[in-house]
C-alpha cells in the first residue's frame, strides 16, 4: 500500500479498553474501581466499590475488596473491606469481566456492565453503561509514579440505574451517573517489597474524577501524588470533541483534622484550580470522620461525600462528588486546627 494512503490511527495509546477490561494476571497489581453519588427521598447518598488484585511472594497473589457507602445527610459512612489469597471465591478472571468476592462480583464487558454486592445490611445492584467517551490518564493511558509504570483508563458518565442500601434501607438510584476506574501496574515488585503492607501504600494522593459540564460531555482525573521525590499536582481534561490534555493543577487544603484511629491528617475542605482551564473548585465534606482504617494492608483513607463548587469556563458548577484521600495526605505540611 502507499504510505500516503495508510490510515492514520493517531496517538499511539498504551492501553485498549476494549480488551484491557480482564485481569493482568502477569501485573504487579490489577485494579477495578466503581463511584456512584445521587439524590433520593430527599437525601444525600454515595458508595464505592474497589478491588484489587496483587502479586506477592514468588507468583501468589491476593485480593482485596473495598465496599463503603455514605449518607451524607445523616452523616453516615459504612466500611465493608476484606483481603484474602485468591482463590476460587475471590479473584478474577483473566479472559472476562469477572471480579468476585463473596460480596457478589462485577460482570459484562467495556458496552455493559452488573455490579452486584450484598453484605449484611448493606448492598448496590446496578446496571452500568458507558458512553462514548474514555478518558486516558496522562492521555495515553500511562503514568509515572516514582519508579512505578500505572496504565489507567476511565469511563467517566457512565449511566448507572438500580438500587443501593444503607443500614437496611433501599434508594433507587435515578439521575444519577458513575465512574468506572480500571487500573493495573507490572513495575511494583522492582521498587517495594509487595510482601509488607507498609511499603506498598507509602505514598500518598488525592484523587478526583468528576464530570465538569451539565451536558456531562467534559470530565476530569485529577492527582495530587506525594512521592519520596516530592509532589505532582495534574490533571487529565477531556473535552466534548473527545480531545485529551494534561495540565498543571493547584490543590491546597484547610480545616485539617487528625484522626483519632490512625494519627492521619485529613482536610475538611479542599480548593482547586486549573487556571489554563478556567476551572474552579471548592470542596467540602459532608461527613464528619470518613476515615476508613486498613490494618491488614496498611491503607488509611478517605472516600469522601463533597459538595462541589466552583465553575469552568465560566459555567458554575453546583453539585456533589466522591473525593479519594489515601494516607496522611496533609502530614505535617499543614497546621492544624
Amino acid at each position: 500500500m502507499n504510505r500516503n494512503q495508510m490510515n492514520n490511527l493517531g496517538i499511539p495509546l498504551s492501553v485498549n479498553y476494549k480488551e484491557d477490561m480482564t485481569a493482568k494476571k502477569d501485573g504487579s497489581f490489577d485494579s477495578w474501581y466503581v463511584i456512584c453519588n445521587f439524590e433520593a427521598e430527599g437525601e444525600k447518598l454515595a458508595f464505592e466499590w474497589h478491588q484489587q488484585s496483587i502479586k506477592f511472594g514468588s507468583g501468589g497473589r491476593m485480593s482485596t475488596a473495598e465496599f463503603l457507602l455514605t449518607n451524607g445527610s445523616k452523616n453516615i459512612c459504612k466500611h465493608n473491606a476484606f483481603t484474602e489469597l485468591e482463590g476460587p471465591d475471590f479473584g478474577s478472571d483473566a479472559d472476562r469481566l469477572h471480579v468476585f468476592s463473596s460480596w457478589g462480583s462485577l460482570d459484562g464487558d467495556y458496552q455493559k456492565m452488573t455490579l452486584k454486592l450484598q453484605t449484611a445490611t448493606e448492598a448496590v445492584d446496578v446496571t452500568l453503561v458507558p458512553t462514548e467517551q474514555v478518558l486516558y490518564n496522562g492521555t495515553t493511558g500511562l503514568l509515572h509514579f516514582g519508579n512505578d509504570d500505572s496504565y489507567q483508563f476511565s469511563f467517566p458518565n457512565m449511566a448507572i440505574a438500580g438500587t443501593l442500601t444503607i443500614e437496611g434501607k433501599t434508594y433507587e438510584i435515578q439521575n444519577a451517573t458513575a465512574w468506572f476506574d480500571r487500573q493495573w501496574g507490572f513495575d511494583l515488585s522492582k521498587t517495594e517489597s509487595v510482601g509488607k503492607a507498609p511499603g506498598m501504600f507509602q505514598r500518598s494522593w488525592l484523587w478526583l474524577g468528576m464530570t465538569l459540564n451539565q451536558r456531562k460531555t467534559e470530565a476530569i482525573s485529577l492527582w495530587d501524588v506525594y512521592l519520596a521525590e516530592g509532589r505532582h499536582t495534574f490533571a487529565t481534561f477531556i473535552h466534548e470533541n473527545g480531545t485529551q490534555v494534561n495540565t498543571l493543577a493547584e490543590v491546597t487544603y484547610e480545616d485539617i483534622w487528625k484522626s483519632s484511629k490512625s494519627g492521619n491528617f485529613y482536610p475538611r475542605i479542599v480548593n482547586i484550580r486549573v487556571p489554563e482551564k478556567e476551572l474552579k473548585l471548592k470542596l467540602v465534606s459532608m461527613v464528619d470522620d470518613p476515615e476508613f482504617v486498613r490494618d491488614q494492608m496498611g491503607l488509611c483513607g478517605c472516600q469522601n461525600l463533597c459538595t462541589v463548587t466552583g465553575s469552568y469556563h465560566g459555567e458554575p458548577i453546583r453539585r456533589d462528588v466522591v473525593l479519594e484521600l489515601i494516607n496522611n495526605v496533609c502530614g505535617e505540611a499543614y497546621n492544624v486546627k
